[in-house]
C-alpha cells in the first residue's frame, strides 16, 4: 500500500488530503496486472537462460511464444484499442 499526502495544509480537526494505492492479488485480477504482464518476455528469458548469454532470442524463445506474451501485453494495457 502507498499512502502519501495531496496538500500540505491540515485544516482545524488534523485532517490532510491523501491519496492512497492498494494492490489486491487475487486470480481474478491477476490476469489484468500490466506491470506483470510488461516484463514477462524478460522473465521468461532470464529463466531459461540462467541469465547466460545466448546467441539470438529465437533460440531462446520462439517467435509463437514471443508474439503470444507480446499481445497479452498489449491485450491489457489496452493497446490493441489504438491499433483499431
Amino acid at each position: 500500500m502507498v499512502i502519501y499526502p495531496i496538500r500540505d495544509n491540515v485544516d482545524p480537526e488534523c485532517r490532510q488530503l491523501v491519496n492512497w494505492v492498494a494492490e489486491i492479488e487475487t486470480p481474478q485480477h491477476c490476469s489484468r496486472d500490466w506491470n506483470r504482464l510488461r516484463y514477462a518476455i524478460l522473465r521468461e528469458v532470464f529463466l531459461r537462460t540462467g541469465d547466460q548469454p545466448f546467441r539470438s532470442i529465437e533460440d531462446v524463445i520462439s517467435n509463437t511464444e514471443l508474439a503470444a506474451l507480446s499481445n497479452s501485453y498489449k491485450r491489457v494495457a489496452r493497446f490493441e484499442l489504438a491499433a483499431r
